[in-house]
């Protein structure tokens, strides 16, 4: 932030804003009750804080504690307080309520806003800012409320401002004051504050121009009294109304204002009540005072003058902006308030004031809300921003504020409840009230302790803080107290008068010494008075206290402490201590930059040491450190005083290396010093490695060396290539000489450190190593040996191995190559290849000899897998043995697996992260670097394999729908979306409450969020026996039973300190969830329960038995009792368990003992306690009754079934001739009901919900064609490959050459001209070829549409003649007859794509899968294509049909579950579809599998039904030479069956056993629907036969067809629920304008080239109109115009032709030419009737419609006449935009070519030379009509260039 003072001249001094690190150290905030609520205002009444939020108003005291609450039905708007008796309004959109502070309510005092006023004045329901008021009084006494709002009113008023005024008393009455309207200035208006001032309202605002983008910032006053002045006629009532805009000098006049207060006194500005305005100017926000005194006298001169008719009345941006105001006579001296004939539109005063700006913050960060307080008798600001930060200025004087500090306020986890959008400080002025959308933080405004030292104080700028020196705080002048000697406290606010230690003398005394009484020392101060002051000596946690003595010359004589009691630390040799003046108990001031070091010389064992403290010195002849009063003891040659003349070891011979010598040399170690003579025969070599001596030899010395004498001591037995060895030299065999650099001694080995030649060659010259010639074997050389050291006459190099063996075909894989005699440099290695690819050598990474690491490049052409090719700069190339691939990484299901699982799984995953994610691919495991990200956050990476990648996901902020999962390997990177981040689980019980010590309790845990962990384990926390600490011991994984119920089995923890009385406690580990590691719950231990062992003996089944034992403090759920061996498992019955009497109790019942033997024994199970208890026996009795009681039974049965034989017979034959009277009767009935509930039906389907439909159907990911599919689909309809995507096999290089000449001619424009007409004039040149050709000439082309651009503009200029030529202008375009014709439609398909993604493609893709949604609803026809909801009557069901509608619940492989919703009839692939459908919803088709990829399983299908479902098999229903397909009701699936979709394993046997999805008969035309024959003469049928045959012998009335009209309800209703999906796609497409959208392709200036400029070509407020329409109509038009048509219907109809028809109307039929999607003929034939729908609404033409016309235009009869309206507009408006000139439309196609050629590069791309080719046949087809009208044209040079081309394709 920076500071700028405004000088009455203007000029601004920037000063820089510090902001302090300090934090606030009041913590305490007020949190909104939910996520949704929003605090909106706040108010400070007394003692308490009142806050207005979105559902509440709330009263807070001092401390924000809540005090009162009232709830609102409405958003509270406006909070004003009455100070007076400590009442406080808020007000609604429908009320308002005054209430007192101390017991907040909505009952006190109530009124709804009137709407008798003339225009219904109601508190907007917008933002907070748009409503302001004040309260006020009126002439009999009454508080009333002035308030202002911006509304909306009509179109001839656009905005206005309301004012109305409210009366408090026994009967509230609403005043409906004014209007103040706005017009011409299109503004804006934004309330920053407003108050009352003797009994005036002040309004603070800013308007904002929408059609100039300027601001003013504007002061309006009403009186308070004001209650309106309505006078017959008058549109508004007259009201005071006065405004004034304020400027701020220096700044410019358009500014924004963002915040405002009002001061109505202040010492700064000489108590003149002051607005303060901020205004956000470039990156800086300034702050404007504005006198308020100033203003009112502006106004009142204004009001005079009027009133004496001088000057305009009114204000300048309304309306009436020349009334001139005239002399009202009679009114003179009645005064503002009381004048009688108030102002229409109130006053304006004609001059903006200015004022000056007294502080400017830079930043461009908003200052949101202000506020003033005066403290110590100085006024401070506080300006909240937008940013949560909170800045304080001191306002000095009128024109200066300085910058006090800022601070942050906590920051919010959502970034829209950041800003500080409210302040206010509180009664005492002690706190400052800071309201963002989420909180309410109380935050102090002294904060002074903040500041430790006096300079931190002195500098803060703080107004109101000074160093209290006395106490040394930083205080309020008003706390710094005074000193009892002096009078008075030392109070500093200037960093020079900071009192202070200056000096100290002396900095060193020696301990011990001769004298061990105190000393003295002499302190230096600066602005310290003249006390007595004791002087302190510190260190670490201790401080000794001595007397000191002021002198009059500022400095203290302080005596130390005694020398005996200084304790110097063991390892240390001087105490160093900080030296403070104290007074009273504290210390006054410290010594900051000085200290006081008692020292003792001795200590030091070295002479380097000794010599670096101040006056101690080395005695060489002792050995020891000594003080000068003790250095009479050594002689003076002998004493040492500087670091130079010690003697020591020295730097080795070569610079920044250590002391070498090889294991197997017997050369002496030789090291370098100085200052050795003193001892020269009494010096010792030792070397040690870790403790351990290496060698321990004699030395001799010079002056300057030390020759270790022994020699042959320095082999060593590690294997390392060398070893760093400690060296110590000792002098006279105990004093260790002084080694300051810490010089050690390297032993190496040249055989380890060189393990083949080229690496022993890359060694340092120093290590002395060489190989012997074309060997690898390295050795010790001294001198000039004749060894090998160059690298010419190494062994050849090899390559030993390289990792790894395959990577990504992007490139960017590390590959690190491993062998021998690799180059001594990198410099050696020339390149590196695979086969041809190079790969690119990473010098920091080489390793000398065996190392070799590259970077692969991409291959050029296909995928390579070849030898790794390592080449020396000296020549010598060498291959490896294995070989590297390029392979092509892809994410697809997992193998061996469901082949519609998603890339990834599971897909979705707590917010806390820690799931482990698979991602499922193929060649996952190639390259050098794997990384994976999840929603942009590192993933950590487990493991990877060629098929799958595992990685830990990590956290997220919040919930994420769909985020992309990202896979880098090296430079290939892919990412998916479909992954997402869900709540964290949370806990809220767990059944039972208790646990045993040996675990297995079952336990029912219920919480929210379950299904989103994949393994939760629950965890129990108990004492370690052996460690003594807190553990936690976890269970087995647990199982889910939903979303909201785990089941988990306890742990085990015997063994773990658990005694009688212990509590467990628990805790869940749920991925990464940290919030349920640990619970606030706890278990009770049990001790184990104990069983009484005995036998039982079983009589009969049903028997109760009872278990004895203790400790039975189990439910009967948690124990099982069993027989074992059993034949049948036997079990028992838990009844009941008893604890309650000794012994406890187990009663349980065993419904089957049958195949019990002696050796069967009971056993109980609880948990993971299991206990045999004893044998079970079962006695045997002979039952005469149960053996007699068989045979009775069945002598009674065999008598009763031969009399009910008896009677049918009798029955049947008297009752045949009335059951066909009743069987008739019975059929028309059936009838009669089934029309009466068809018609039923329709009605319903009327009241369909359309929202329901809207929330279904989303937008997101949209599965849209790559741009290569998308033109193939469009240029060539119905092909899936074609010659174009490929490059044709060249036979030799004239044939080559002869193409590329062709493709040459046809850049050329006469020549390609001359080819299109040449071929148009052939009578077997077709209408398909003419497709052809158009299509071809665009592929050839696309690379430069503003060429092809040129060519379709000829040929439609010629077409234009030819039609008005031939008197049919009209039927121009209307079909392809022409090679122009299909040129222009493929034109646009390249030039529209981008208007389809961005604008079209959305509601396109909403129609689509409303329609498919909206018909599957209901039966459909597999065969026939025949539905029950349908736009096409020939598509209608009208037979009678029972359907029943099933929730099914499906389970994938992947264990994905959902719900769905299937109908009985449907088939096997029908219901695969719409399952599939569900699975993938948005995803493309490809990606999908294909419905012969999966299978259908109803694991609980009937056991004579199959359990995997199909369309035809052994079951299917045959009669005659009819087979019907089986539908789920064949499988008898109900309502709320389980099936799952797995992978089909095994196709079926050669058979009847197929799937018929509906996309295989899309083909049958209506002669032969629904009959599909097998080659056996079957015939099959869905829902209805379509040819009765004598073996169907169907029923009179079976099968019938009802008349089509009962039905059009139907068709009605699907109309109705689908029209909100076709306006939405033809307000796509006729609009010239869109919602604001983030570009992804260009409108205009579109992928512009670097540094270019590109010009715009969409006019303001038509964004997203597609420059080629504008293009093309502007052509059209000047066609015409050239033509002489002037028939504005021909025109209209070309528009037409060329756009609608040619282009809009084929993507609405075939919505697959844009989308990955199948479509049905059921869908088709909708779409068909909606294309047709468009075309009636773009035609001019007008058709009168009858009873007896086509469904189809009865149906949107309706819809075409808007449509048509909305087409000649959407005409008009184009017709009106700018003109597009040749150039820009030429640059723009130049630029999308180049986009598109670069997206169509990445899938292959078009082949031009293929396209030229396809061309050529053509030409050479005709060659000889071809070369005459080449020479007819004067094209003589074509003619041999084509004549050339012809040698060779002949």
């Amino acid at each position: 932030m920076v500071l700028t003072r405004f000088t009455p001249l203007c000029s601004m001094l920037q000063l820089l804003l510090v902001a302090t690190a300090a934090q606030l150290q009041d913590n305490t905030s007020f949190s909104r009750r939910s996520s949704s609520e929003v605090l909106r205002n706040m108010i400070v009444v007394g003692p308490y804080v009142v806050v207005g939020s979105s559902t509440a108003v709330y009263a807070l005291n001092s401390s924000l504690a809540q005090t009162g609450a009232v709830n609102l039905a409405t958003p509270n708007l406006l909070l004003l307080a009455n100070y007076s008796s400590n009442q406080v309004l808020f007000c609604g959109n429908a009320n308002c309520s005054l209430s007192p502070v101390v017991a907040l309510t909505n009952s006190s005092w109530s009124y709804s806003w009137g709407s008798t006023a003339p225009l219904a004045p109601v508190i907007n329901t917008a933002a907070t800012e748009n409503v302001a008021g004040a309260l006020a009084s009126d002439s009999q006494g009454n508080t009333v409320v002035v308030h202002g709002e911006r509304a909306i009113a009509s179109s001839s008023l656009p905005s206005k401002v309301e004012m109305g005024r409210i009366v408090q008393g026994s009967t509230p009455t609403y005043t409906y004051i004014g209007v103040q309207p706005e017009n011409s200035f299109q503004s804006v208006r934004v309330f920053l504050t407003s108050f009352n001032y003797n009994n005036f309202v002040y309004f603070v605002f800013q308007l904002h121009s929408s059609t100039s983008s300027t601001y003013q910032t504007r002061v309006a006053r009403v009186c308070g009294n004001d209650t309106g002045n309505t006078i017959p006629g008058e549109d508004f009532p007259r009201f005071s109304y006065y405004e004034v805009e304020l400027r701020c000098q220096g700044s410019p006049a358009s500014s924004m204002a963002t915040a405002a207060l009002f001061l109505p006194s202040s010492s700064a500005f000489n108590n003149d009540p002051t607005i303060i305005v901020s205004l956000l100017i470039s990156v800086s926000n300034y702050f404007c005072s504005y006198s308020l005194t100033a203003i009112n006298n502006a106004m009142n001169q204004k009001f005079n003058q009027c009133v004496n008719g001088i000057g305009s009345a009114g204000l300048v941006r309304t309306r009436d902006t020349n009334t001139m105001c005239t002399i009202v006579p009679g009114n003179t001296g009645l005064g503002i308030c009381n004048f009688k004939n108030l102002f229409l539109k109130g006053l304006e005063v004609d001059v903006p004031l200015s004022f000056s700006a007294i502080a400017m913050a830079t930043g461009s960060t908003p200052v949101s809300s202000l506020t003033t307080t005066d403290v110590d008798n100085r006024t401070m600001m506080f300006a909240g921003r937008a940013d949560g930060s909170l800045a304080t200025f001191y306002i000095s004087n009128a024109s200066y504020a300085t910058f006090v500090r800022q601070v942050s306020l906590p920051t919010p986890s959502d970034p829209s409840l950041t800003s500080v959008t409210s302040l206010a400080t509180s009664r005492t002025g002690d706190y400052i009230f800071a309201l963002t959308p989420g909180q309410l933080f109380r935050q102090p405004v002294n904060v002074c302790g903040s500041y430790l030292t006096c300079s931190d104080c002195a500098t803060s700028s703080d107004p109101i803080c000074g160093w209290c020196s006395l106490t040394r705080m930083c205080v309020r002048s008003k706390d710094c107290s005074s000193d009892p000697d002096l009078g008075r406290g030392i109070w500093v606010q200037q960093p020079a008068l900071c009192p202070s230690i200056t000096a100290i003398n002396p900095t060193i005394i020696y301990v011990p010494s001769g004298l061990q009484i105190p000393r003295t020392i002499t302190l230096s101060i600066s602005n310290v008075p003249l006390l007595m002051y004791s002087c302190v000596y510190s260190y670490s946690t201790v401080a000794m206290v001595t007397m000191g003595t002021t002198l009059s010359n500022n400095s203290v004589i302080c005596s130390t402490p005694n020398l005996s009691s200084i304790s110097i630390p063991p390892s240390q040799d001087a105490l160093v201590t900080q030296v403070s003046l104290q007074r009273n108990g504290v210390n006054f001031v410290t010594l900051q930059n000085a200290s006081l070091s008692f020292t003792n010389c001795s200590r030091n064992t070295g002479c380097v040491s000794c010599t670096l403290k101040q006056e101690c010195m080395w005695c060489l002849n002792n050995f020891v450190c000594v003080t000068p009063s003790q250095s009479a003891s050594c002689s003076n040659a002998m004493l040492v005083n500087t670091t130079d003349n010690c003697p020591q070891i020295s730097a080795p011979s070569i610079p920044g290396t250590q002391y070498l010598i090889h294991t197997s040399t017997t050369s002496q170690l030789v090291l370098n010093g100085k200052n050795l003579q003193p001892f020269s025969n009494s010096y010792r070599c030792v070397g040690t490695f870790n403790g351990t001596t290496i060698f321990d030899t004699t030395a001799s010395v010079t002056n300057s060396s030390i020759i270790c004498t022994q020699s042959g001591y320095f082999m060593y037995g590690f294997q390392s290539p060398q070893v760093m060895v400690s060296l110590t030299v000792l002098v006279m065999q105990t004093h260790v000489l002084d080694n300051p650099g810490g010089y050690g001694v390297t032993l190496y080995s040249c055989s380890i450190l060189g393990t083949n030649c080229a690496q022993c060659l890359s060694l340092d010259p120093s290590f002395q190593c060489a190989t012997v010639p074309m060997t690898d074997i390295c050795t010790y050389s001294t001198g000039n040996s004749a060894k090998n050291k160059n690298f010419g006459s190494c062994p050849l190099p090899a390559i030993t191995k390289f990792t790894p063996l395959a990577g990504p075909s992007n490139g960017g894989t590390q590959i690190t190559i491993t062998g021998t005699n690799l180059g001594v440099t990198s410099a050696d290695i020339a390149s590196v290849s695979i086969g041809n690819v190079p790969c690119n050598v990473d010098p920091t990474m080489y390793k000398p000899g065996i190392r070799v690491v590259c970077v692969t490049t991409p291959p050029v052409a296909t995928l390579v897998m070849d030898h790794l090719k390592l080449r020396l700069s000296s020549g010598s190339v060498v291959n490896s043995n294995d070989t590297f691939s390029y392979l092509v990484p892809r994410l697809n299901s997992a193998p061996g697996t469901n082949p519609f699982n998603f890339l990834f799984s599971p897909s979705r995953g707590p917010i806390s992260g820690g799931t482990i994610l698979s991602i499922w691919g193929d060649s996952l495991h190639i390259g050098s670097m794997h990384y994976v990200t999840v929603a942009g956050q590192p993933c950590q990476l487990i493991s990877f394999a060629p098929n799958v990648i595992t990685c830990i996901t990590p956290s997220a902020t919040s919930s994420l729908i769909n985020v992309l999962v990202g896979v880098v390997i090296d430079h290939w990177s892919t990412s998916a979306s479909g992954f997402s981040y869900v709540p964290d689980p949370t806990y809220l019980s767990i059944q039972p409450t208790y646990a045993f010590p040996r675990g297995g309790v079952n336990y029912i845990i219920n919480g929210t969020g379950f299904s989103s962990i994949q393994s939760p384990t629950m965890l129990v926390y108990v004492t370690s026996t052996k460690r003594q600490s807190i553990i936690a011991v976890e269970s087995k994984p647990c199982t889910h039973v939903s979303d909201s119920v785990i089941m988990c089995l306890s742990p085990d923890v015997v063994g773990y300190t658990i005694g009688s009385g212990v509590t467990l406690s628990v805790g869940l580990r749920m991925d990464g969830v940290q919030s349920l590691l640990r619970l606030n719950t706890f278990l009770p231990v049990y001790a184990q329960p104990t069983f009484n062992p005995r036998n039982y003996v079983l009589q009969q089944s049903g028997q109760i038995i009872v278990i004895q034992g203790s400790g039975f403090l189990f439910s009967k759920d948690q124990v099982i009792v069993t027989l074992s061996p059993c034949q049948d498992g036997c079990s028992c019955v838990i009844l009941a368990v008893t604890n309650t009497s000794t012994p406890n109790t187990i009663q349980c019942k065993f419904d089957r003992v049958a195949g019990l033997d002696d050796t069967t024994v009971l056993t109980v199970i609880l948990g993971n306690q299991k206990e045999t208890l004893g044998f079970v026996m079962v006695q045997k009795d002979l039952d005469l009754i149960a053996i007699l009681i068989p045979v009775f039974a069945s002598i009674t049965v065999v008598g009763v079934a031969f009399f009910m034989c008896v009677v049918a017979i009798f029955c049947r034959k008297t009752r045949q001739k009335d059951q066909r009277y009743d069987q008739l009767m019975l059929e028309l009935e059936k009838l009669e009901s089934s029309v009466a509930r068809e018609c039923k039906q329709g009605f319903a389907d009327l009241q369909t919900d359309l929202d329901e439909l809207s929330g279904e159907m989303t937008s997101s990911r949209l599965p849209y064609h790559d741009l290569q599919s998308y033109l193939l689909t469009n240029l060539f309809p119905g092909a899936t490959d074609h010659p174009v995507l490929h490059h044709i096999p060249l036979s030799s290089p004239l044939v080559t050459q002869g193409i590329q000449d062709f493709h040459g001619m046809l850049q050329d424009k006469a020549t390609l001209i001359v080819f299109i007409k040449c071929l148009e004039s052939q009578r077997g040149f077709t209408i398909k070829d003419k497709s052809t050709v158009g299509s071809l000439l665009m592929v050839c082309l696309h690379q430069k549409l503003d060429y092809a651009t040129e060519i379709l503009k000829s040929l439609l200029s010629d077409l234009v003649r030819t039609s008005v030529a031939n008197h049919s202008p009209k039927l121009m375009l209307r079909r392809t007859e022409t090679v122009a014709e299909k040129m222009l439609s493929n034109w646009l398909v390249f030039c529209l794509h981008s208007y389809i993604l961005e604008h079209v493609g959305q509601p396109l893709y909403l129609l689509f899968r409303a329609m498919k949604s909206q018909l599957e609803k209901g039966p459909v026809d597999v065969l026939t294509g025949e539905a029950r909801y349908s736009l096409s009557e020939q598509k209608l069901i009208r037979q009678k049909l029972d359907v029943q509608e099933l929730n099914v619940l499906v389970e994938t492989e992947a264990g994905v579950k959902l719900s769905l919703k299937l109908l009985d009839c449907d088939t096997v692939s029908q219901a695969k579809e719409k399952i599939l459908d569900a699975v993938y919803k948005a995803a493309p088709v490809s990606m999908r599998p294909k419905l012969d990829d999966v299978d259908l399983e109803f694991p609980k299908a009937s056991p004579v039904m199959p359990s995997i479902l199909r369309d035809e098999d052994n079951t299917s229903e045959i009669e005659g030479s009819w087979l019907r397909l089986n539908t789920l009701g064949h499988y008898m699936v109900e309502d709320g069956s389980l099936l799952n979709l797995i992978s089909r394993k095994n196709h079926p046997e050669p058979g009847r056993s197929y799937d018929h999805p509906a996309s295989l008969f899309s083909s049958h035309n209506e002669l032969n629907r629904g009959i599909s024959e097998t080659e056996d003469g079957v015939k099959m049928w869905h829902l209805f036969k379509q040819v009765d045959t004598e073996d169907s012998r169907p029923s009179p009335f079976s099968n019938k067809k009802m008349v089509s009209e009962i039905y059009f309800p139907r068709m009605l209703s699907t109309k109705t629920i689908l029209q909100k999906f076709v306006n939405d796609l033809f307000n796509s497409i006729f609009t010239t304008t869109h919602a604001a959208i983030v570009p992804t392709t260009p409108c205009s200036s579109f992928f512009p080239s670097p540094g270019t400029q590109v010009p715009r070509f969409c006019s303001p407020g038509t964004d997203a109109l597609p420059i080629a329409i504008k293009y093309l109509f502007d052509f059209l038009d000047s066609e015409a115009s050239a033509a002489g048509i002037s028939d504005n219907d021909v025109l209209h109809t070309w528009k037409n032709n060329a756009l609608s028809l040619r282009f809009w109307i084929n993507v609405i039929k075939n919505p697959e030419f844009v989308f990955d999607i199948n479509k049905s003929q059921t869908v088709d034939a909708c779409l068909s009737i909606v294309a047709q729908a468009f075309i009636d609404g773009c035609s001019s033409a007008e058709v009168k419609l009858s009873i007896e016309s086509p469904t189809s235009k009865l149906l949107y009869n309706k819809e075409v006449r808007q449509y048509k309206e909305k087409v000649k507009s959407y005409y008009d408006s184009i017709r009106f935009l700018p003109h597009v000139s040749d150039e820009d439309m030429s640059l723009y196609l130049r630029q999308l070519s180049a986009y598109q050629s670069q997206l169509l590069r990445r899938n292959g791309g078009f082949s031009v030379e293929s396209a030229s080719n396809e061309l050529l046949k053509y030409a050479v087809k005709y060659h000889e009509v071809f070369l005459q009208a080449l020479s007819d044209a004067g094209l003589s040079s074509k003619v041999q260039i084509f004549e050339g081309i012809l040698r060779t394709a002949l």
